[in-house]
């Protein structure tokens, strides 16, 4: 799910755009059997929607699912601030992705 917009980071790449770009990052990342859903509800919805509450809406939506949250090495830092980072952290599975540049740490 790439984030919708986001008036805190006016710099980053339009949705729509970024979009595109997560397709084509687990088209050439994954198999094409892998269990991936690449889903544009932020896009569609204008804004970006707190993560933890998203997850959670996945979660009874699609309740015979399991979820991760794939993120990259550059966002784990400061997971902990996001709006309820702490639950966020204790009640999801992550996948994280080296970023150049930023290393690897566990909360």
């Amino acid at each position: 799910v790439p984030c919708g917009s986001r008036p805190d980071k006016p710099h980053i790449s339009p949705p729509r755009l970024r979009l595109e770009m997560v397709r084509r990052a687990a088209q050439d990342f994954f198999p094409k059997d892998f269990p991936i859903k690449i889903d544009s509800i932020e896009v569609e919805h204008g804004v970006s929607i707190p993560t933890f509450f998203l997850l959670e809406m996945y979660k009874k939506k699609y309740s015979d699912s399991e979820f991760w949250f794939v993120m990259g090495t550059d966002l784990v830092s400061g997971l902990h601030w996001w709006h309820e980072g702490q639950r966020l952290m204790s009640e999801t599975k992550f996948l994280i992705f080296e970023r150049n540049g930023y290393e690897y740490a566990k909360w």
